[in-house]
């Protein structure tokens, strides 16, 4: 295996230059080139076999021409898992993030080439270790032989620095960390789980001073608002946001709610918020007699809802707010959806009047990536396997699964699985990789693979960054109004207990 190219560009969206040789820098990707930075794709890999089959179908293309940035030879790059190390030449190694990506526009590779194949092969990943790399240089899977467990010099001292603290701190220390967050970041913490469990742990510790949630802002935010007046929230990255989050605001769903009741009068909705949402949206669900809800416990806060009030708007995943309609029997004709950017959210108010669920136009990035061809694909590839899918997907892919539910039910389904089962999963592929360490004696399969970047961006070096500002460093606060109605939302949730599992049924939601 070798590197058979090496292409850099000062643009994205464009071919890249071949050059012999490039400096790759830690954490950044290669010295000059456009789509080095701060992210999870700072480097971008192609099989020179792809580029020879594109050539085969009458492509006039070369090495760089759909811009990646190292081209190999002698890999099977689909065999290739993400969270895989990869050593090039003597001194660089780079983490695998991300296998293919979405194209949202033409660009100026599409009609240089009349196609692209980046989109289905191409592999991404993050520099962990820098250095200059060449044309011939070898490229090797890094096992860890080198140092024992795949761990660099660096990741090591940075842990027994984060360790250090934690022993020394004792219980003034609590470090909470989600399903989606990297292996090493989750060997470090003290709880693991999903955002019920872990807004659970936030809100009975009493002990602690110093909260640090390595999650999504969202989350961190929730933590602050159920924590003590003694305690201090911070997460290790301000800026580990979350893309459906930010799809519904403050002002546009307080327009929506005008919108609605003036057709439905005041007494007829209530709203119900996922967890996936800033505080202000809780505060408001708190204002209005709504309660939040997470993917543990969705149906039981729409049970909770309509037995208070005639409709439920839910927002801002339309996703799992269709599945859970459908797990409770609501018919299609009774859930509509709300386009915040048309009048009456592009339905009529005769629509509206008729709707029992009113769903909210948002959705998850990380889920809607997971495919029906994804499902079949992976049925004929592993025959009698199991598939369990997250609610935030389609329904489409939903009824294609054998079960369905939160990371937390995702976890036990697979701790529970037979020695020897094969279970396929549809989620975030850091929870996905885990999983298949941890148990060993069953094959855990990713349906698809998906990465969370925000997720991502928290890592090792921000922790221990967190850890020695404590009390200064990105400390999370809330508003002390809207606290205190947040606060009502969310504790309306924390008295509903999770849904048990109806596995072949589908829903969860536990």
């Amino acid at each position: 295996m070798k590197i058979e190219s090496i292409a850099v560009s000062k643009k994205k969206g464009t071919p890249k230059t071949r050059v012999e040789e490039a400096l790759i820098v830690r954490e950044h990707g290669l010295e000059g080139d456009a789509h080095a930075g701060k992210w999870h794709r700072q480097v971008s890999f192609l099989t020179s076999e792809s580029i020879e089959r594109a050539r085969e179908c009458g492509l006039e293309v070369g090495f760089g021409d759909f811009a990646e940035n190292i081209a190999t030879s002698g890999i099977d790059w689909m065999k290739i898992p993400v969270g895989t190390r990869l050593k090039l030449g003597k001194d660089v190694l780079v983490e695998v993030t991300q296998i293919g990506k979405e194209c949202h526009a033409r660009c100026a590779i599409y009609y240089k080439t009349g196609d692209c194949i980046m989109p289905k092969e191409g592999i991404f990943g993050r520099v962990l270790e820098g250095g200059r790399i060449h044309v011939g240089d070898e490229i090797r899977i890094f096992d860890g032989s080198e140092q024992g467990d795949g761990r660099s010099p660096e990741e090591k001292e940075i842990s027994k620095r984060v360790k250090a603290i934690k022993e020394r701190l004792g219980k003034e220390l609590i470090i909470l960390t989600h399903h989606y967050q990297r292996k090493e970041i989750v060997d470090l913490g003290d709880f693991r789980g999903d955002s019920f469990g872990l807004s659970q742990r936030a809100a009975a510790d009493r002990s602690a001073k110093y909260i640090i949630f390595c999650g999504v802002h969202f989350m961190a935010e929730s933590a602050a608002i159920l924590s003590q007046d003694h305690q201090i929230v911070q997460i290790p990255d301000a800026e580990a946001g979350c893309w459906m989050a930010d799809m519904a605001d403050k002002f546009v769903v307080e327009r929506a709610w005008e919108g609605l009741t003036l057709v439905t009068g005041p007494d007829a909705l209530l709203p119900v918020v996922y967890m996936n949402s800033d505080a202000d949206l809780k505060a408001f669900c708190g204002r209005h007699g709504g309660i939040v809800c997470t993917s543990s416990n969705a149906e039981d806060a729409l049970r909770w809802g309509f037995s208070r009030r005639e409709k439920i708007l839910f927002f801002p995943d339309q996703h799992l707010g269709r599945n859970t309609g459908n797990s409770l029997g609501i018919a299609p004709e009774e859930m509509i959806l709300w386009d915040p950017h048309r009048e009456l959210g592009g339905n009529s108010a005769d629509q509206i009047r008729k709707a029992k669920l009113i769903l909210w136009d948002g959705y998850c990035l990380v889920h809607t990536r997971f495919k029906v061809e994804h499902m079949e694909e992976m049925r004929a590839r592993y025959p009698g396997a199991k598939i369990v899918v997250h609610p935030e997907c389609t329904q489409e892919v939903v009824a294609l699964a054998d079960a369905v539910g939160s990371t937390g039910y995702i976890v036990k389904y697979v701790e529970n699985a037979p020695p020897g089962s094969t279970i396929i999963i549809g989620t975030e592929i850091n929870l996905v990789r885990r999983l298949a360490l941890e148990c060993p004696d069953r094959r855990v399969v990713p349906l698809h693979d998906s990465l969370c970047p925000n997720m991502y961006k928290i890592d090792l070096n921000k922790l221990l960054w967190t850890l020695e500002n404590l009390g200064k460093a990105n400390v999370v606060e809330v508003p002390d109004d809207i606290r205190r109605d947040a606060k009502i939302a969310l504790d309306r949730m924390l008295e509903l207990a999770p849904t048990q599992s109806k596995a072949n049924g589908k829903r969860q939601q536990a």
